[in-house]
């Protein structure tokens, strides 16, 4: 079920946004179209989602979902193939701007070389940043799961794989508020905690940290970063294991009021359990959302020998109330999940 709040300012100005979608969706074969309860304005509006996975293997084809907003009324969720019992159920949130007051541009890319570069229409990098999601038709969750979008110009976007091969397919959003002060980084990781300098400073409560991340190897569940903003000049990757070296794209995306984020880390569903919970500060859950701190597919596990199967690799997150995140897995494996996420309020920006 899709739910709508449209919002109306009472004189002067228009607010930041015009509406929120909030919804669940469900891959029971190689994708999924989802009607929205009102039309948006496709180009004013853009899309955050995670999942879960039935699936008890590491491949890539039935795990890797890409999302994207296919019209003014439609959303679509798919990956590369269909699998009885392996089935995908899905959380979004879809944010539409008022006229004038943000812009989106929406790409479906499929790979070509190591190193793609997309046109986009000219943009300020100083305001905008990019989300991505992609599917991959392989039979392992490697180096070819994960990619990097790097706003590199004001017209160009760079989809970057360290691990080319297979069919590589990409749905990408570039996001631009001329009210917000966007950061970009680009660094590598390697071992178990790395911590990249943040310069301009920035206002914690208020910045979201939107990531992306390439590798070239064969990897574990454990050897997957998250990533968290620790202060207000740092974020921090770790990670369990140690195999490959992490090549990093992340914005630092500083609302200047209109959202209000709370930056969680180091959150688990324990071994045998399929849900967990996080108490956070009262939030206004009609205008809140859970963005993942991750690499692309993943977070990370505590296990060193295994937890790169579906169950353990990716999370559904939701709100119990206003005070309490729950986070779902689509099994109950040995394995436990670390992960980071942040809480995104987006309220004053509805007024």
């Amino acid at each position: 079920m899709t739910y709508v709040i449209p919002y109306k300012k009472q004189g002067g100005a228009l607010p930041r946004f015009k509406s929120v979608h909030v919804g669940t969706f469900s891959i029971t074969t190689a994708g999924v179209n989802i009607t929205l309860g009102s039309a948006i304005v496709k180009n004013n509006s853009f899309l955050i989602f995670d999942y879960e996975v039935e699936a008890t293997d590491s491949q890539g084809q039935y795990n890797l979902v890409k999302g994207k907003i296919s019209n003014n009324t439609t959303l679509r969720f798919a990956r590369d193939s269909s699998i009885s019992g392996k089935d995908i159920h899905g959380r979004y949130w879809v944010y539409e701007f008022n006229s004038g007051m943000g812009s989106v541009q929406h790409f479906s890319h499929t790979q070509v070389t190591g190193s793609d570069a997309v046109a986009i229409t000219s943009i300020s990098t100083a305001n905008s940043f990019v989300i991505g999601s992609m599917t991959f038709d392989g039979t392992n969750t490697n180096g070819k799961c994960f990619a990097t979008y790097n706003l590199t110009a004001g017209n160009n976007v760079q989809v970057q794989v360290d691990d080319l091969g297979g069919v590589q397919e990409h749905e990408f959003q570039v996001i631009t508020c001329s009210a917000w002060d966007v950061t970009k980084y680009t660094t590598s990781s390697s071992g178990t905690s790395y911590n990249q300098t943040l310069s301009p400073t920035v206002t914690v409560a208020e910045t979201w940290i939107v990531g992306s991340a390439r590798i070239s190897y064969n990897i574990s569940g454990g050897d997957i970063p998250r990533q968290n903003l620790t202060s207000i000049s740092n974020v921090n990757f770790q990670r369990r294991t140690t195999n490959g070296t992490w090549n990093h794209v992340f914005y630092a995306v500083e609302t200047n009021g209109d959202c209000s984020v709370q930056h969680e880390s180091g959150e688990t569903i324990a071994s045998g359990a399929s849900t967990g919970t996080t108490a956070i500060s009262a939030v206004t859950l009609a205008n809140s959302s859970i963005y993942q701190n991750s690499a692309g597919v993943c977070m990370g596990t505590n296990n060193t020998s295994g937890g790169e199967n579906g169950q353990d690799l990716f999370i559904k997150h939701g709100f119990n109330s206003t005070i309490q995140t729950q986070q779902d897995r689509g099994g109950s494996p040995a394995q436990q999940t670390i992960f980071n996420f942040q809480v995104l309020d987006f309220s004053a920006g509805f007024v």
